[in-house]
């Protein structure tokens, strides 16, 4: 005698033979944080209108440097703002770890090292993801004594893995460079503000003795902005 199925169950298993192809529920999967950035720019940075939100990318550009000022593996760090509108940061060292700038443009919360040595997990949007997603184009280069390693990310994507573009020339020194050009299409018709940059130049440079940060603006000629670290209290 033919057992009888309740309709709850019938329809229960239509559903579960009917799912969605692969390929379709794979793009139903959780947003990567570059796009979730991009897609929520004022979650991440607050109001975009506002010419110091583009200060909030120079703050994630300067993490590598002054990570490595807070291991005493830089003295000197400069801050160039460029004709073409992007900005880069460089410092000296014997090079960040080409593999942890990497990680620190994709990912969020990051690792870094602070001011008293101790390593820890920051959900701090002065993140050097943060500054990748909202860039147009951003890149890194590391120049140490085992060559040259450099990445470019498009809208917060990697073009490319790490590569090695060169050896350092024996007199050129070992450096780190970051460089991006905020994304025209969130920061619309906004550019660098001098003052805004210098001010949040005082405030990195804090518990920095003995490091310098020297803020230049090929956009006039003015003389370039000089400061130096020191040690609260």
């Amino acid at each position: 005698m033919p057992v009888e199925v309740p309709q709850p169950l019938l329809h229960a298993a239509k559903w579960i033979t009917s799912r969605p192809p692969a390929e379709i529920r794979a793009k139903a999967t959780r947003p990567t944080i570059d796009e979730d950035i991009r897609k929520h720019p004022t979650r991440w940075i607050g109001d975009v209108t506002r010419t110091s939100a583009l200060g909030t990318l120079v703050d994630g550009a300067l993490a590598f440097a002054l990570e490595d000022a807070a291991l005493d593996r830089c003295r000197s760090i400069e801050l160039r703002v460029h004709r073409d509108g992007s900005a880069s940061v460089r410092h000296d060292g014997p090079g960040y770890d080409p593999q942890r700038a990497s990680r620190g443009m994709q990912r969020w919360p990051w690792l870094r090292t602070t001011c008293e040595r101790e390593l820890v997990l920051t959900k701090a949007v002065s993140a050097p993801v943060v500054t990748n997603a909202l860039s147009h184009w951003c890149r890194f280069e590391v120049s140490t004594t085992r060559g040259v390693f450099s990445q470019a990310f498009y809208r917060g994507k990697p073009q490319c893995p790490i590569q090695r573009v060169g050896n350092l020339a024996a007199d050129a020194p070992s450096q780190t460079l970051v460089r991006f050009r905020p994304d025209p299409d969130v920061f619309v018709g906004m550019s660098f503000e001098l003052d805004d940059l210098y001010m949040r130049g005082l405030g990195s440079l804090l518990e920095l003795p003995g490091v310098r940060l020297i803020i230049v603006d090929e956009r006039s000629q003015s003389e370039p902005l000089v400061i130096d670290g020191a040690r609260l209290g």
